[in-house]
């Protein structure tokens, strides 16, 4: 398996500085790793708590978890380390790391170079993205590894299974969602613990933090405000025709990748919409484009529905903002990625849609209907589920101690 490995990552690496030709995100990949070692010579950081996580994604699951260990243990020094262009360029500045950086690729030397310089105490591993040689050098120098939010599906690659139980093996401990996810890992001979998702944590805290925006509280001031989150164009087809149809609702559009074509994408749908950045206080509009990232989360307290998008490409997206504010919720058709959405579909916690048609119908459902029960309900199952960081804090207690 280890020559089949090497062999890979070389391919892998190959393929992602050809496409760094034309392709800004993997030129950032690329231009993120340039003379790493050294760079990795040259970090003065050692004896550390490091915190890997793929994308920007996967690092918002856990910001809440650093900003709470660095209150906690002022003295320790905190690295971040990211895979993606995406999670490195918008939080590289991340105010509560003593330093962020791009993951070394995983090359042997590289890894063992970087382990051998940052010696860090403890490592906290998110969700998923498994690198066999990271992952057994911090085995071997006996470095504990824990996995946070860990998902595990019931069907799992017979091509894929023995490298997943190499890269499973190394960890110290794992920490699951759900039950469902400690099952499936059973199966696979790993014990695990459930520890709710560190999102409900994060969103808690976001939630009781005070959110003043001049433009959204401007535009926001009429009876109904729809907010469309992480929108693709498929989930655009969908809820288009309402949007257009509906001028007595608020519409507040976020598309999943806030880029240019996209935004002008958006506009050229929706010709009297007005974009975030460029808002005239003086016009009247009710469709609203936010052309900036990282405040829906935040933009969700001025929503009475909220409609997620993803459910009409890949998967839908994250369920865990809106839920925080205990919204009725609208989500496309495709679930069978997200553990959160088949809860929520579950627990009638959410209206899934299959066409424009059943969309126009659950949003004049959620508008004009009672829902407070409804609500009350969302919030007591957001609340049992936010106390994933006593937990975790116990951890880093536990694994500090010993080092």
């Amino acid at each position: 398996m280890l020559f089949f490995y090497k062999v890979f990552l070389h391919i892998y690496y190959f393929f992602i500085y050809f496409f760094a030709i034309k392709n800004a995100k993997a030129h950032k990949w690329i231009e993120g790793r340039k003379n790493i070692k050294s760079r990795i010579a040259e970090l003065g950081i050692k004896n550390c708590i490091w915190f890997h996580a793929s994308s920007l994604g996967e690092f918002e699951q856990i910001s809440y978890l650093i900003e709470t260990i660095r209150k906690n243990y002022p003295d320790e020094k905190l690295l971040v380390s990211f895979f993606s262009p995406s999670g490195y360029e918008v939080r590289k500045n991340f105010k509560y790391a003593d330093h962020v950086m791009y993951l070394p690729f995983d090359f042997e030397s590289d890894v063992r170079l970087f382990i051998e310089t940052i010696q860090p105490k403890l490592v906290f591993w998110v969700r998923y993205e498994f690198w066999l040689n990271m992952l057994s050098i911090l085995k071997i120098k006996e470095i504990p590894i824990i996995l946070l939010n860990g998902v595990f599906r019931s069907k799992t690659s017979m091509l894929y299974q023995p490298y997943l139980k190499k890269c499973l093996a190394c960890f110290t401990e794992i920490g699951v969602i759900n039950q469902n996810s400690k099952l499936n890992l059973e199966k696979l001979g790993f014990a695990s613990t459930v520890i709710e998702d560190t999102r409900y944590g994060r969103m808690q805290q976001i939630v009781q933090t005070p959110f003043e925006d001049d433009v959204i509280q401007h535009f926001a001031n009429y009876e109904k405000v729809v907010i469309c989150g992480s929108i693709w164009p498929n989930d655009d087809r969908i809820i288009g025709d309402k949007i257009i149809s509906s001028s007595h609702i608020q519409w507040i559009l976020v598309p999943h990748e806030v880029h240019l074509s996209r935004v002008q994408e958006l506009q050229d749908q929706f010709p009297g919409a007005q974009r975030y950045s460029q808002y005239d206080f003086s016009k009247r509009t009710n469709i609203l484009i936010i052309d900036t990232i990282g405040i829906l989360s935040r933009l969700y307290r001025y929503a009475d529905v909220a409609y997620v998008g993803g459910g009409f490409d890949k998967v839908v997206h994250s369920l865990i903002e809106p839920m925080a504010y205990s919204l009725p919720i609208i989500i496309g058709k495709n679930i069978e990625k997200s553990e959160e959405a088949k809860e929520y579909v579950r627990l009638n916690f959410v209206i899934q849609v299959f066409s424009s048609y059943e969309f126009n119908n659950a949003l004049d459902s959620f508008l004009y209907k009672n829902q407070a029960e409804a609500r009350l309900n969302k919030r007591e199952y957001f609340m049992d589920r936010i106390h994933s960081m006593d937990t975790i804090l116990q951890i880093v207690a536990k694994y500090s101690a010993l080092r």
